[in-house]
């Protein structure tokens, strides 16, 4: 993730440790992590973080230089507004950790053990950035989960894109209740305020600060509710209202909201119609299945779009993608 990307909501993480190979390894496993949010600033002296700007920002702090945060507090250690501050326990000394939380009555304060796995650090650091409202792209925490989620995408022939994935969702509805949401692009005014353009315009409201909590998660589909179309055990989000809507939300805004449905929604399956564009990454694998329907005469597309996953690195996603023959409507 780049500091320059619109879509995504980056947050400032400061390290600071003595042991600069310590530093190098830990900014390297975190340069390399998918989805990562972090935009790392690695310091061994605790000056050089004092003197850096003053944005808000997460400290990831070795145990060694306790004391003088301790002694000065936050004021006069730095002015920046953090959002957590996180030591590095090296476990050489006991120090009281309870009492700072008085000191930084307004900041998380968090300990953890220096010497475990970078796995470990990473996922506790996302923990407490989740904790304060942040909506990350995990999707490994999600799909192991009971919801079947399915993405219907075709490279050349989008009309049997359409008319296969909602196929499979009434199919899906037979057996459980099912949700149907396609990224066409339309351009129906009548339908403006409901379905999907509905839905972007709830989103954008609640999403305004960059943030989100449980809370907001469960009112958002109970605020669902009034936006879909019911068919049977079908519900339904109409196409956006203007092709324009669907460019108000980044990935990461469509990644929160779909986890909300997965976690929060009373669907035991999802259809997503992919629409026109390549789809986001982070909802693709977010997917239990993408199925590619094609012709009989079409052979490369869809190998063609496993083809470009691989080479991207993407082996997860791939292995998710199947061809279905289907008759063009």
């Amino acid at each position: 993730m780049r500091e320059d990307d619109a879509h995504v909501k980056n947050i400032l993480l400061y390290l600071c440790d003595p042991d600069e190979a310590y530093l190098n390894r830990f900014n390297g496993f975190i340069q390399h992590r998918e989805h990562s949010p972090f935009i790392v600033r690695a310091f061994t002296g605790i000056d050089d973080v004092r003197k850096d700007g003053s944005q808000p920002a997460v400290l990831l702090v070795s145990s060694v230089f306790f004391h003088r945060l301790w002694q000065g507090g936050t004021e006069d250690f730095c002015d920046k507004d953090w959002a957590c501050i996180v030591f590095l326990d090296e476990g050489r000394e006991k120090l009281p950790f309870g009492e700072c939380r008085k000191i930084w009555e307004d900041t998380p304060v968090d300990v953890i053990p220096k010497y475990q796995s970078a796995v470990q650090i990473y996922n506790r650091l996302l923990d407490l950035c989740q904790e304060q409202g942040q909506f990350l792209i995990r999707p490994e925490l999600l799909t192991d989960g009971p919801v079947e989620v399915v993405g219907v995408f075709s490279p050349e022939d989008k009309r049997l894109q359409k008319s296969w994935a909602l196929q499979k969702a009434q199919s899906l509805a037979g057996e459980k209740t099912c949700l149907y949401i396609t990224f066409e692009e339309s351009l129906i005014p009548e339908n403006a305020g409901k379905g999907m353009s509905g839905l972007i315009l709830m989103l954008k409201e609640k999403l305004k600060d960059g943030k989100a909590t449980d809370s907001e998660d469960q009112k958002s589909m109970a605020q669902l509710d009034r936006l879909v179309l019911r068919e049977g055990a079908m519900d339904l989000l109409a196409p956006a209202a203007c092709p324009y809507d669907l460019k108000e939300m980044g990935e990461d805004e469509w990644y929160w909201w779909m986890e909300s449905v997965i976690r929060y929604g009373r669907y035991g399956a999802i259809v997503m119609n992919m629409g026109p564009s390549v789809p986001p990454l982070c909802l693709l694998e977010l997917c239990t299945q993408i199925f590619v329907p094609s012709g009989a005469e079409d052979d490369k597309s869809w190998r063609d779009f496993k083809n470009l996953m691989e080479f991207m690195g993407k082996e997860g996603i791939a292995q998710k993608i199947q061809r279905v023959l289907a008759e063009s409507v």
